[in-house]
C-alpha cells in the first residue's frame, strides 16, 4: 500500500480500519443515525459489500478520490456492483462524497423515499398539474435533485389543494418525441 499509494493513503487507510468507519460513513450516519452498518456481502452478491442496509435498501457511499480511476483498477467497477446487486434482487444506492456533503438534505430524502419512510401520499383527483414558469422549476430542482436545474423548454408542476409544488419535470422535444429531462 506504502509503495503503491505513498504515506497520506497509506495513513488513511490505518486509521480508517482502526474503527472501520471513515469520515465519510460518519458524516452519512449522522445524516441518518438509522441506518445500520453493514459488514459483510449480502446474499448472492460475491465480493461486493454495502456500506448500509436500510428495510432490505442496500446503501454505498462512495469517497471521490478512492473511488476515482486513480484507485478502481477496473473502470467499469460501480456499474458491475451495482448491476450484481439488481441481478440479485436487491436494491443499492450509490451515493457520491460530493452529494452527501453538498447536498445533505436531498440525499436524505431519495434514502427516505427509496426505503418507505416517506409516507405522505395524495390522490389524484386532489392534485393539479399546469404549466410551470422556467424559474420556479429551477428553484425546485435545485432544492430537490441532486443534478440541479436543467435546459428543458417546458415545466410542468404538480401542485396539492394550498396551491404547493409538490413535484416538477422539464420537457423537450427532440425528433419529434418528447424528452422528459428532469423530473424530482
Amino acid at each position: 500500500l506504502y509503495r503503491a499509494y505513498g504515506p497520506e493513503v497509506t495513513q488513511n487507510w490505518i486509521d480508517t480500519h482502526k474503527t472501520k468507519i471513515s469520515g465519510l460513513e460518519q458524516a452519512t450516519m449522522n445524516l441518518l443515525p438509522e441506518l445500520v452498518r453493514f459488514e459483510k456481502c449480502p446474499p448472492g452478491v460475491a465480493h461486493f459489500r454495502a456500506d448500509f442496509m436500510l428495510n432490505n435498501v442496500y446503501i454505498d457511499v462512495d469517497g471521490l478520490r478512492y473511488h476515482s480511476e486513480e484507485f478502481k483498477e477496473e473502470l467499469n467497477y460501480h456499474k458491475r456492483k451495482r448491476e450484481t446487486y439488481e441481478a440479485a434482487g436487491l436494491t443499492l444506492l450509490q451515493i457520491r462524497q460530493d452529494e452527501i456533503l453538498l447536498k445533505p438534505d436531498i440525499v436524505k430524502s431519495i434514502i427516505r423515499a427509496k426505503t418507505g419512510q416517506i409516507t405522505k401520499k395524495y390522490r389524484a383527483s386532489d392534485l393539479t398539474f399546469k404549466p410551470l414558469s422556467k424559474l420556479d422549476a429551477d428553484i425546485f430542482f435545485k432544492r430537490t435533485h441532486l443534478m440541479g436545474s436543467t435546459n428543458g423548454v417546458s415545466c410542468y408542476g404538480l401542485f396539492n389543494s394550498k396551491n404547493e409544488l409538490l413535484s416538477a419535470m422539464t420537457i423537450r422535444v427532440v425528433k419529434r418525441e418528447m424528452e422528459i429531462v428532469r423530473f424530482s
